[in-house]
């Protein structure tokens, strides 16, 4: 969004009424809410995506032979 399309959008909620400007942040914080949710949701899929990649099992499995011995030392 350009600083042009930010200023009008702004110039427009300060012409809003009080009660109109409250509906308006509580709906974009829904908005947000939202967002942080399905952002959240895409995330656990990619980490489940990669925990079954049989590819990234056998690599994990590599480091973890590689660092066996160094579990002992604490």
């Amino acid at each position: 969004m350009s600083q042009s399309d930010f200023s009008q959008i702004e110039d427009a909620f300060r012409r809003l009424p009080i009660s109109e400007k409250l509906l308006l942040v509580e709906r974009f914080v829904h908005h947000a809410h939202e967002d942080t949710l399905n952002a959240k949701s895409h995330l656990d899929q990619q980490l489940a995506q990669m925990a079954a990649d049989p590819e990234i099992q056998a690599e994990l499995s590599e480091i973890a032979r590689e660092f066996a011995s160094a579990t002992a030392d604490g």
